[in-house]
């Protein structure tokens, strides 16, 4: 075992369309995130829960639902699409094991160009807000 997880932290506006502004924190043990909830008494807002509330009642279990199978189709086109415009410059994406939602890929090719290494495609993803 590398490593462990204590809580994780979901931002509502990325998550379920909501308004900036809420977070939900999980995880596996009950104790620890009541005392994190603890350290941030009267600090909160209720718009968030409110926000969240409204937004699942009006998208309902179909909505939701919808929407999910949408964000997985979207997901696996988009997967598909990055293999085939990477297979162009001789990268791939790399499969991860345990995390099916996330992407990654070589940017062996970038590490030829002494001028364009690999923080250079960061820095390209970063002007593009991606």
């Amino acid at each position: 075992r590398k490593g462990r997880i204590d809580a994780f932290v979901q931002s509502t506006d990325k998550n379920l369309m909501v308004p900036v502004g809420g977070s939900i924190i999980a995880g596996f043990d009950k104790k620890f995130i009541q005392d994190v909830s603890k350290t941030y008494p009267g600090r909160a807002s209720m718009s968030p829960v409110y926000d969240v509330f409204l937004t699942l009642v009006g998208l309902g279990e179909t909505g939701y639902a919808s929407l999910i199978r949408s964000q997985k189709d979207n997901f696996r086109y988009f997967k598909e699409q990055l293999a085939k415009l990477l297979k162009e410059y001789g990268e791939r994406v790399l499969e991860v094991r345990d995390n099916p939602i996330s992407l990654a890929f070589t940017i062996d090719s970038f590490s030829i160009d002494k001028r364009r290494g690999p923080t250079y495609v960061g820095s390209m993803l970063f002007k593009r807000c991606v």
